[in-house]
């Protein structure tokens, strides 16, 4: 989030009913605000989409989310169950050397990681993730298991994410070891426990909604559209940023980069100047395709979470996520299975160009390839296009919220995937822990 909610303004509009907005808009009705939800089009979600077709379901993007407190928490309260990877289907999968690998590093390449988590010191300068890996675990562990990790995250390579931008915990203070540095922090929390300053907390497991993630958005909307009554307004476009701030409304823009730049830019010079840094913000192109394959088609279907590809491996798809077998009803019979293959990121805007039958022919070769499906199976696809789907988190990025939050003006606030937190569980545990309530004055 940028800028800051007064909680003196009773009154808040909300700009955008992307799954953001509804956040946004549920946590500050529950704190007491008086909240009113505007969103253009007669739909809500934004990229969060399931679709069911006759084979089974298709996530348009996210199709899980780590399941940490605040998250179990939402979800109880709209009544969303959710359910985590199935018990025989946990294992992640790294693709090397032409096969899907469990510990894709070779013992050497351990060694080599574990000397320099014990021994290499951080000089505190490590900027991108890149320089982090290098420096703490070494070369095979940056390529074979830091690259395919943000590439299935952000869509790009840790040379392009800056450390404390995208992952601030892993920043090592200055002349301390990795293993030194966590060791440390470990045995404090155990200590806070034991002393009952804190309390153990389960590791946080992958879940998500039997019918799919939309099932959250429409829990959501259910639940504001009840609360909120008139005041969620679909169909609704703001037409004048200006007018409305000078009501006295807090407004919060939960829109893209662009949109928010769209809006922002008729306010004045300073708007003008504030909608230009929003423009520079980069995204990540995606092309997600969910293919449902017959279950027959594979000698032995893949169990497991899905496999991520090092770009050392020169396969054209970022990660496989194997979805009927992580989670229930993914499918609509056993006779199929369902895959979602990621294209695209920071250096693949080339396939947004590709057509559905040149989609359709990269997908089988890929399925063929990594999954080894026979030649000749029949392939179902659904195919979903992002232009802007994921921002880039640089250390430009750092330097435009800087910028931006210098340049908001009174009772304007921004919230959405570009403003410190990219995932939904980061969205919701920001706006748990940031938002006051409204003040009684």
């Amino acid at each position: 989030m940028l800028g800051r909610i007064d909680p003196s303004r009773k009154n808040v509009t909300v700009v955008g009913a992307g799954i953001s907005g509804l956040l946004t808009a549920y946590y500050l009705d529950a704190r007491g605000y008086q909240v009113t939800l505007l969103e253009k089009s007669s739909e809500v979600g934004g990229l969060i989409q399931s679709h069911s077709l006759p084979t089974g379901l298709a996530e348009s993007a996210a199709h899980s989310l780590l399941a940490t407190p605040p998250v179990l928490e939402l979800c109880e309260k709209l009544g969303v169950e959710l359910f985590s990877v199935q018990e025989n289907s946990k294992a992640r999968f790294i693709f090397r050397d032409a096969r899907m690998q469990k510990l894709p590093l070779k013992f050497l390449e351990i060694l080599g990681a574990i000397r320099r988590a014990l021994f290499a010191r951080s000089t505190g300068q490590e900027i991108t993730v890149q320089d982090w890996a290098l420096k703490h675990l070494g070369q095979a562990p940056a390529t074979y298991l830091m690259t395919p990790m943000l590439r299935g995250i952000y869509g790009a390579s840790p040379a392009e994410i800056s450390l404390t931008a995208a992952f601030p915990k892993l920043q090592i203070p200055a002349g301390k070891t990795l293993l030194g540095y966590f060791v440390g922090n470990f045995i404090k929390a155990r200590i806070s426990i034991l002393r009952g300053r804190s309390s153990s907390r389960a590791r946080p497991r992958m879940m998500t909604p039997r019918g799919g993630m939309h099932e959250i958005v429409a829990a959501l909307e259910t639940s504001l559209q009840s609360t909120l009554q008139d005041r969620f307004k679909k169909g609704t476009e703001v037409q004048d940023l200006g007018t409305l701030l000078n009501s006295g409304t807090t407004v919060i823009l939960c829109t893209p980069a662009q949109v928010a730049a769209q809006l922002i830019m008729g306010l004045d010079a300073a708007g003008a100047a504030l909608a230009r840094e929003l423009r520079q913000i980069p995204y990540s192109p995606m092309v997600s395709v969910t293919a449902h394959v017959p279950t027959a088609a594979f000698a032995e279907a893949p169990h497991g979470v899905g496999v991520l590809m090092p770009p050392s491996t020169d396969r054209k798809c970022l990660g496989i996520l194997f979805n009927s077998s992580s989670f229930p009803q993914r499918v609509n019979t056993l006779d199929w299975q369902s895959f979602t293959l990621m294209l695209g990121g920071s250096q693949g805007e080339k396939w947004l160009a590709f057509s559905d039958e040149e989609l359709s022919g990269v997908v089988r070769q890929e399925l063929i390839e990594v999954l080894k499906m026979e030649s000749q199976a029949e392939v179902k696809l659904k195919i979903f296009r992002w232009p802007r789907a994921i921002p880039l988190y640089s250390a430009e990025l750092e330097k435009n919220w800087q910028r931006i939050e210098e340049g908001l003006p009174k009772g304007l606030v921004l919230c959405s995937n570009y403003t410190g937190q990219v995932s939904i569980r980061g969205i919701l545990e920001n706006l748990h822990s940031r938002l006051e309530p409204a003040s009684r004055s």
